[in-house]
């Protein structure tokens, strides 16, 4: 993902952004499209959200920032100095040396962009507490290790700080 500095205007969707988590707008502006569509065509969509809907307004909400970067008075030097160019999809990617690999390009002071990345950080981020005297761990943390989604086999090989009782593992 590149980066970029720009200046910020607040409007309603940035309100929905500051108030909710990224999983809850995204979920939320998917609804919205969905109700819009269905009142506008005959054939209706029910059911569950889907995986394409879901992003689709990911791609939206990336679009929208990268407009609203688009108008500010140092685009054209981050679009020459970031090799920015559009995909299939429509959104700006950064062209680099490594051909295959292009990074969505994002706005660093936009809502969404920071967002984006606190959830990146939840989802990579690891937390675990070590037994006084004993070699057993115990996790503790995200939504997916309480869940019971994690694999015990996948903490082995990781580089652990340990600071008092508490460490942090990241991969």
């Amino acid at each position: 993902m590149c980066v970029a500095q720009v200046d910020e205007k607040t409007d309603s969707f940035d309100e929905l952004l500051e108030r909710r988590d990224l999983r809850s707008v995204l979920r939320i502006s998917a609804w919205v499209l969905r109700f819009v569509r269905n009142c506008q065509s005959k054939q209706r969509q029910n059911g569950p959200l889907t995986t394409t809907e879901l992003n689709e307004m990911k791609n939206w909400w990336i679009k929208r920032v990268q407009l609203q970067d688009s108008i500010t008075a140092h685009h054209e030097r981050t679009k020459v100095a970031l090799n920015l160019q559009k995909n299939v999809e429509g959104l700006l990617e950064c062209r680099g040396r490594i051909r295959g690999k292009y990074p969505v390009y994002q706005p660093s002071n936009a809502k969404f962009t920071r967002k984006l990345v606190e959830r990146v950080h939840v989802d990579a981020t690891w937390w675990c507490w070590f037994d006084h005297g004993s070699s057993e761990r115990r996790l503790l943390g995200t939504k997916a290790q309480t869940a019971g989604k994690v694999n015990s086999n996948r903490l082995l090989g990781l580089s652990t700080f340990q600071s008092n009782s508490l460490c942090s593992t990241s991969w």
